[in-house]
Order: structure tokens, then sequence, then C-alpha cells
């Protein structure tokens, strides 16, 4: 069935939700983002010492704490960096 004009798009209502505990590490993992290193066509890493300054900067000083907020932007940034499934299907020529 099609969507009524104005209703908003089928994905945007089944969009993933972000718990309200972990909206702080969402929005850390956009900013971090900005300080990866691009070139010939890859995406790399957060680098260690932006996410370190990141949590220093906004009072993540306590060893477990800060271990818990770089163990969940890792593993964020390691989806955020795998190939496409559709490149990983793809028959090779």
């Amino acid at each position: 069935m099609l969507a009524e004009a104005g209703d908003p798009p089928r994905a945007w209502i089944e969009r993933p939700r972000v718990a309200d505990h972990l909206l702080f590490v969402w929005a850390a993992f956009q900013v971090l983002s900005g300080d990866r290193q691009l070139g010939f066509g890859a995406v790399g890493p957060i680098p260690y010492l932006a996410i370190d300054r990141y949590a220093e900067r906004f009072g993540i000083v306590c060893v477990d704490e800060f271990e818990n907020f770089h163990a969940l932007i890792r593993a964020m940034d390691g989806e955020f960096c795998k190939p496409p499934k559709e490149a990983e299907n793809k028959p090779e020529q």
C-alpha cells in the first residue's frame, strides 16, 4: 500500500531507535567521525587520541567509564568501516 501524501516514509517509521542512555555515545560517534583519515577511497578508523581527548573534555576520567566508552565507539566504528554488503556478494569478473 502506498503512503498517503504527507505521511512519513516507512523507512523513517521503522528506523532503529537509540536508547536514551546511549544518546551521548551516539552523539560522540557522530562528532568523532570527523577525525577519520580518508584516502584512496578508504575510510580510516577514528583515532584513539581523538576518542581519549573527547572523553577527557566531557569528564570521562574513570578508567572503567573510559573503557566502556572506548569499546562502544570502537564497536560502532567497526560497523561503520565494514564494506557494503553489495560489494561482498558481487561475483568476481
